[in-house]
This record gives C-alpha cells, sequence and structure tokens, in this order.
C-alpha cells in the first residue's frame, strides 16, 4: 500500500487557468446576442459594493478583480476568455466584494440572476461549470493564503510576476514581456 502524501510546500502554485471549463457548450447555452456587452479597457462592468444582478460569461477578452485599500488597488484575481464572472452570487445575495475592470476590449454576456438560479437547478452541465469555475476561484484564494502567510514581499512580487507571465505575456527576440504595464 502506497503511503499517503502530504503537502509539502514545494508543489507547484495554481496557475488559475481553466482547463475544464467546456467552452463549446458555455457559448451554445449561454452566449445570445441580445445579452452580449463590449467593454473597453480600463472600462468597470461591476464595481466593489454594488449589488449583483447577474454574472458574466467571459467569451473573450482579459478581465482583473480588484478592491481598492488606502487609494491603492489590490488585485484578486484575473480572468482570461472562457471564465464564468460573479456565479456564486447566485447562491450568496450579497453585495460584489471586487471591482471587475476590462484591460483589455472584452467581450462578455449577461446571465441574469434568475436565470443562473433556474440553470443551476435544471441544468447539469451549468452547474458543472459554476461549479468548476468556484472551485477554481476557491483555489486561487487558497494559494494567495498559504503565500501570504509563507513569503515575504520579495517572494511575493517575484511570484506574482512568474504566475502574470504564464497568463498574459509574449516572447520577443527570446525575452519574455508582460502584456500589463507594472
Amino acid at each position: 500500500m502506497e503511503p499517503k502524501s502530504t503537502y509539502s510546500g514545494n508543489d507547484s502554485y495554481f496557475d488559475g487557468r481553466d482547463k475544464e471549463l467546456d467552452a463549446s457548450y458555455l457559448c451554445r447555452k449561454l452566449c445570445k446576442k441580445k445579452y452580449q456587452l463590449e467593454f473597453e479597457k480600463g472600462e468597470i462592468i461591476i464595481a466593489q459594493g454594488e449589488d449583483v444582478d447577474a454574472c458574466y460569461y467571459l467569451e473573450k477578452g482579459y478581465v482583473i478583480a480588484y478592491e481598492t485599500v488606502k487609494g491603492r488597488r489590490r488585485i484578486f484575481d484575473a480572468y482570461n476568455s472562457n471564465n464564468l464572472l460573479l456565479c456564486s452570487y447566485a447562491v450568496f445575495d450579497r453585495p460584489c466584494a471586487f471591482c471587475y475592470e476590462a484591460r483589455e476590449p472584452s467581450t462578455l454576456y449577461s446571465i441574469s440572476m434568475e436565470k443562473v438560479r433556474k440553470l443551476l437547478q435544471n441544468d447539469a452541465n451549468f452547474t458543472r461549470a459554476v461549479l468548476t469555475q468556484s472551485t477554481r476561484d476557491l483555489m486561487v484564494c487558497q494559494d494567495l493564503l498559504r503565500k501570504s502567510t509563507n513569503h515575504n514581499v520579495g517572494w511575493l512580487v517575484s511570484d506574482w510576476l512568474i504566475v502574470m507571465a504564464s497568463r498574459r505575456s509574449h516572447v520577443q527576440g527570446g525575452v519574455i514581456y508582460l502584456n500589463e504595464k507594472v
């Protein structure tokens, strides 16, 4: 019998990529032209403290979730294409904890919370997609908490740069460049 492995602290970080969400299913189910919204770079999708009356499917683009503390942004998460945003608010009716901002031109589809609740009750594939997204969000939170309690600021900044490079970068002449200004 193999011994159970325990967390050693050396496991690779969770990069937040969603490999499990079925984009073709979500597009067929959620991407209706009349619910399509276009956001330009820097446009706010929903502000911190606002009531959440819809969740969103991010078809293309890049969105960050952040809070402002003492006048400075504290980025909580970043979302690429094929992500569901704010669906956990269908279960817990509370104001939005973060500000969601498009960091590049983005196409999103709005889904009313009423429809989200019906889909959660009646559509196993949608429920699985929301569960996958919620699990991803939880893993991001756990990873942030684990890192913030075990490492100094220099390590955290280096780790953040590695994560951003893995998500949003390009290579030119053998050098990796971040797509976002730091």
